[in-house]
């Protein structure tokens, strides 16, 4: 009797302690609001052709996610009209071999606001000086969760010029 009487008192402790720990809540109905943020956003960004400016991007969330999230910045040409438009510019876009992503995929953990950093690099080459360029960045992707939406600030313009030093370019004009 002893013998049957302890696998059985084992099983039913077993059974108590399975039953008494706490579920963790299912927070992954929590919708998601994202946004760009920029560190030191400026009016216009300037550069000669052989320099470079590095900026610093985040992806913020105005309402947190309750899920981890793993979004990936990029570009959209298309809005480069949608801004013209709006404020009555005619700024070109941005050619692709003036920027660079060094990091656009960045990590959004679970119920915090702000992401890791993403690294974009603007670069003067294959600009003109005359010309004001646009780069319109977005939020091009969020693996995760459905369970998000875009806001007003998920897209980042910067506008770009090429600064001509004092005595000219280099150039023989």
């Amino acid at each position: 009797m002893k013998k049957i009487l302890i696998p059985v008192l084992s099983l039913l402790m077993a059974a108590f302690a399975v039953s008494c720990t706490e579920q963790e809540p299912d927070y992954s109905g929590m919708r998601a609001v994202l946004g760009i943020e920029v560190a030191d956003m400026q009016d216009v960004y300037q550069v000669n052709k052989r320099q470079q400016k590095t900026v610093n991007l985040k992806v913020t969330a105005e309402e947190i996610s309750g899920t981890t999230l793993n979004v990936i910045i990029g570009v959209n040409p298309d809005l480069v009209a949608t801004y013209n438009e709006a404020h009555g510019t005619d700024y070109v876009m941005l050619p692709a071999e003036a920027y660079s992503f060094v990091d656009r995929e960045v990590m959004l953990p679970r119920f915090n606001k702000i992401s890791s950093l993403g690294v974009l690099n603007l670069i003067g080459k294959g600009c003109e000086s005359e010309k004001t360029y646009l780069l319109p960045v977005v939020i091009e992707k969020v693996d995760g969760s459905e369970n998000f939406e875009l806001s007003e600030t998920s897209v980042a313009y910067f506008v770009f010029k090429i600064n001509v030093p004092v005595g000219g370019d280099g150039s023989p004009e």
